[in-house]
């Protein structure tokens, strides 16, 4: 599942705090076995992929 990159649009509103916890709660569930992705590219680009 490729999730992603409209979080990082939110970074001047809500700070790296949003980031940091995005971040961490994606690590956490790939340790769990499922398989995310980070789209680090916009939120344009985040929803092109999200459909």
């Amino acid at each position: 599942m490729l999730i992603g990159g409209y979080v990082f649009d939110r970074v001047a509103q809500e700070g790296t705090e949003l980031i940091t916890e995005y971040v961490r709660t994606i690590l956490e569930a790939n340790k769990k076995g499922h398989e995310f992705a980070i789209v680090a590219g916009g939120g344009k680009l985040a929803r092109d992929y999200i459909g």
